[in-house]
């Protein structure tokens, strides 16, 4: 998992307060669901360390079966409060590539087996208190004959516990180990482990610390001293002090009187104020009544001109109605005028007279081909006529397409 990371001097693996957030960051969500499994784990807020701390009872790094943490440096450190027991097992790998595992419990003896090292924490100290468990792995590989230490592949914690933060180092150094310090108030302590050797370290700083932390409390105390004010006490002189003058009434009657003068002056100023804002709002409500009327007045000339166009269009209309009369009537006169000269044709003493006459209905001119013939033509559309002979012996007209008499 962290083989082609750069692995620094002090390496951290895992830390409650990332995982408890990883979900607003992505990078931080990818590499803790790798680790652990996520909606399974606890977390609970510490009011003293004042983070998010994992509690658990089983805990397994990387969760995944087939992932492997390829963890190079040689120490690696946990943080966090364990009760009345505990169990870490270290999942390693030594140079030959063999797989071995270093247990560390509460347990009295210790032992080497071909494949494991139990090794038992005896100092109380231990449990129940916030502790940081430093853990030398090379020591315990190399009681396995003609191996030593490679990498560190997985970590399993059993116990009831709450963990805060898991890192390794390359080398033992307090500067470094400073980085991930615990607040003074949980009165922490740190342990070094090897193989045959428990040591209890940082007590002596840890007194240290405390006691500058007292000393940095009683200084912010002696500079809050400092800042609030002394009460001066107050002394009297009697030379200092003055009589008190008797009132004169002469002058609040003045007082009063410049007083009274000021208001009166005041008061037609305001009048004049006010008489000011009336006539603004006089003016603004004439604009607005202008503006009202030219609006009306736009609506009426609208109004107008669509009347206009009314009356335009029954104008038409009604010419076109009185040149259709004056047609019709035109037209009964031209057939008046059409029977009057048949008539007269008719009444002609000739031996022999030609008509063409088309439908009397519409026919307006007449014209004559020689003394005999009539010939009616329709002005407006042209309709099958008849072309016959009028024989006046016989007093009868002939038709020589059908050799027909028509009387």
């Amino acid at each position: 998992m962290f083989l082609n990371c750069y692995q620094s001097p002090i390496f951290e693996v895992y830390n409650s307060k990332d995982a408890k957030n990883s979900n607003g960051n992505k990078e931080k969500l990818k590499h803790y669901s790798k680790l652990i499994d996520l909606q399974s784990s606890v977390y609970e807020y510490n009011s003293v360390l004042k983070t998010y701390l994992l509690m658990t009872k089983q805990v397994k790094l990387p969760h995944g079966k087939d992932s492997e943490l390829s963890l190079v440096h040689p120490i690696i450190g946990i943080q966090g409060y364990f009760k009345d027991s505990i169990h870490l097992e270290l999942f390693v790998v030594d140079t030959k590539s063999t797989r071995r595992r270093i247990i560390l419990n509460s347990l009295k003896k210790s032992e080497c087996k071909p494949f494991f090292i139990s090794y038992p924490l005896q100092s109380q100290s231990i449990y129940n208190n916030w502790v940081t468990i430093l853990i030398q792995m090379p020591s315990f590989v190399s009681q396995f004959k003609g191996s030593s230490y490679r990498s560190l592949e997985s970590i399993l914690v059993q116990s009831s516990c709450s963990i805060r933060r898991i890192f390794t180092m390359q080398t033992f150094n307090e500067s470094l180990l400073s980085q991930f310090q615990y607040p003074i108030e949980s009165s922490p302590k740190t342990f070094l482990i090897s193989f045959q050797n428990e040591q209890e370290l940082f007590v002596d700083s840890n007194q240290e610390q405390q006691l500058n932390a007292n000393a940095l409390k009683q200084a912010k105390l002696k500079q809050i001293q400092y800042d609030i004010p002394k009460v001066q006490k107050l002394t009297l002189n009697p030379q200092k002090i003055q009589e008190p003058q008797p009132k004169n009434n002469s002058t609040d009657c003045e007082s009063k009187v410049k007083e009274c003068e000021q208001k009166v002056k005041s008061k037609p100023q305001k009048k004049a104020k006010q008489n000011k804002d009336n006539e603004f709002l006089d003016l603004s409500l004439n604009v607005d009544k202008k503006y009202k009327n030219l609006e009306n007045d736009e609506i009426d000339l609208k109004n107008i001109d669509e009347l206009i166009k009314i009356i335009e269009q029954d104008n038409n209309q009604q010419k076109a109605k009185e040149i259709e009369k004056n047609k019709e009537q035109n037209e009964e006169g031209d057939l008046i005028n059409i029977m009057n000269a048949i008539n007269a044709i008719e009444n002609q003493d000739t031996s022999k007279q030609e008509f063409i006459i088309k439908n009397p209905i519409g026919c307006t001119t007449i014209t004559k081909q020689g003394k005999t013939t009539l010939i009616l033509e329709n002005r407006k559309e042209q309709e099958n006529f008849v072309k016959i002979i009028y024989d006046p012996i016989l007093n009868c007209y002939f038709d020589p397409t059908t050799n027909k008499c028509y009387v």
